[in-house]
C-alpha cells in the first residue's frame, strides 16, 4: 500500500485526468482502456474524465479488441463507477462475441455484469460456461481460475466455486448464484 501512495501524486494526476479529457477522443481503442486501467490500478476517480472516458468508451467498444473491452469495463469495476449506457453497450458486445470468449474474459465480464446487477448477459455467460465445459473447449482446471476472477468483491472476499457430481456451483457476494448442470 505504501508503494501506491507513493506513485499518487495528487498535482501529477490532475494534470494527467485533465489532459486526458482534452484529448479523449483522439484514443486509439488499446489507450482507451489503458487509462481507465491505470486510474483503477491507483484507485484514483476523476469524475468528469470518468464520464468522457465513459462516452468515447461507447463509441469505440465495437472496435475494441476482446481483451481491451475485459480491461476497459473491469476497471470501472473496480473503480465502482457504474456507466448504464457502457453496460447496455457491453452487454451487446459480449453477446457477439460470447463464443470467441476464453475462460479468463468470461469471469471478467462475469464480475463486471455481477458487480452492476446486470443479470440477463450473466446468465448467459454462465451458459457459454456451461456449454464449454460440457463439450470439453475448457477443462475443470483452466474454470477453476474463475473464484479468483468473477466473484471478486470489493472485500476482496471471493466465493466458492466447485465441481460437484455433474453440477458447476457458483455463488456468493453480489453474484447471481447458479448452478448449472453439466450434461
Amino acid at each position: 500500500m505504501h508503494r501506491i501512495e507513493q506513485r499518487r501524486d495528487p498535482i501529477l494526476w490532475r494534470k494527467i485526468a485533465a489532459r486526458t479529457k482534452d484529448v479523449a477522443d483522439t484514443f486509439t481503442p488499446p489507450d482507451l482502456a489503458n487509462i481507465v486501467f491505470s486510474f483503477a490500478k491507483l484507485r484514483l476517480r476523476d469524475k468528469q474524465m470518468l464520464d468522457k472516458l465513459a462516452q468515447e468508451g461507447c463509441i469505440l467498444l465495437p472496435q475494441m479488441q476482446t481483451n481491451d473491452v475485459c480491461k476497459f469495463l473491469s476497471s470501472f469495476a473496480q473503480l465502482d463507477v457504474k456507466k448504464p449506457l457502457l453496460l447496455k453497450l457491453a452487454v451487446r458486445e459480449v453477446a457477439k462475441r460470447g463464443h470467441e470468449l476464453d475462460v479468463t474474459q468470461l469471469a471478467e465480464f462475469l464480475h463486471v455484469f455481477s458487480k452492476f446487477e446486470v443479470t440477463k448477459p450473466t446468465i448467459k455467460l454462465l451458459a457459454v460456461l456451461r456449454n464449454n465445459i460440457a463439450s470439453k473447449q475448457w477443462s475443470i482446471e483452466e474454470c477453476q481460475k474463475l473464484p479468483l476472477l468473477s466473484t471478486r468483491s470489493t472485500t476482496g472476499k471471493h466465493a466458492p466455486f466447485s465441481y460437484t457430481k455433474g453440477a458447476t456451483t457458483i455463488a456468493g457476494g453480489n453474484m447471481l448464484c447458479k448452478t448449472i448442470v453439466l450434461v
